[in-house]
């Protein structure tokens, strides 16, 4: 069985430092494994990229697409997890996906950017550490990091 990262992750040059990090060796677990996840499948191979640049000998990336505000996607993102990466247990996941740019004014925004923002920003999280959990909670260690974007809760 192999020491997974799991990380949740965004599409902007912030949210993927986070993976890049991971793999660069910032996060030291051997034989690790680095999952970004976003809902926008035409910005993953460039994350991807990016992560392979970075990437430690034994270090290795995978990526997953899903909307984290959709609670089946998130299902089925940590049952690949689990299947395609032969592991039943993970050490971390990174809950980092966010929206900054949606939403507007609270007072005069428009109520579907907000929505949207909402249920990412939080559902996210909440759906990612949900399905997650039972994975944390057979390794030898397990650990939750969650970050906000600016329109976090």
């Amino acid at each position: 069985m192999t020491s997974g990262i799991c990380v949740e992750s965004g599409t902007d040059d912030l949210q993927r430092s986070q993976p890049q990090r991971n793999v660069a060796g910032r996060v030291d677990f051997p034989n690790s494994i680095t999952v970004p996840v976003n809902g926008f499948p035409e910005n993953m191979a460039e994350t991807k990229r990016l992560c392979l640049l970075k990437a430690q000998h034994g270090k290795r990336v995978s990526t997953f697409v899903a909307d984290v505000s959709i609670e089946d996607q998130v299902l089925a993102f940590a049952e690949a997890v689990t299947r395609d990466l032969d592991t039943h247990h993970i050490h971390l996941l990174f809950n980092n996906a966010g929206i900054g740019t949606l939403g507007g004014s609270f007072v005069d925004g428009n109520r579907a950017e907000w929505d949207k923002t909402f249920n990412v920003c939080w559902y996210g999280v909440y759906y990612c550490t949900r399905a997650f959990l039972p994975l944390l909670r057979k390794g030898d260690e397990g650990h939750v990091v969650n970050t906000s974007s600016v329109n976090g809760f």
